[in-house]
């Protein structure tokens, strides 16, 4: 997380547990996307101002319980709401600026989005 290239690696290692351990149910992770089901890559509306991008209601085809929601959005995002029967369940709000440790200067386009000793820089 700093300004410096630098060529890394990721190592994962993984212990597989044969058979289902006792307490243990099974999962089904599933992708939402304002696009569902098609790509995640989906062009805005319009080139400025505000707008909303909503995806298509989805009922499952399966039981379950849901046990956990990820969500973000990119640059200019405002934040992303996931209902449940027309109701919300979760609202995450997108933060900018909160600590230059998690921005980089190079890739924002829009200097709203810089943290205060970035904005106005020459980057």
């Amino acid at each position: 997380m700093n300004m410096v290239d630098s060529t890394v690696y990721l190592t994962m290692t993984y212990d597989f547990v044969p058979g289902q351990p006792d307490g243990w149910d099974n999962v089904k992770p599933i992708w939402f996307d304002v696009n569902q089901c098609g790509t995640s890559e989906v062009d805005a509306p319009q080139e400025d101002g505000h707008f909303v991008l909503t995806s298509k209601p989805w009922k499952p085809n399966f039981e379950g319980e849901l046990i956990g929601v990820g969500s973000h959005v990119h640059d200019g995002g405002d934040h992303v709401e996931i209902l449940a029967d027309d109701q919300v369940a979760c609202n995450s709000v997108a933060t900018y600026g909160g600590d230059p440790a998690f921005i980089s200067p190079r890739e924002s386009s829009d200097d709203r989005l810089l943290p205060m000793e970035y904005a106005n820089s020459d980057i």
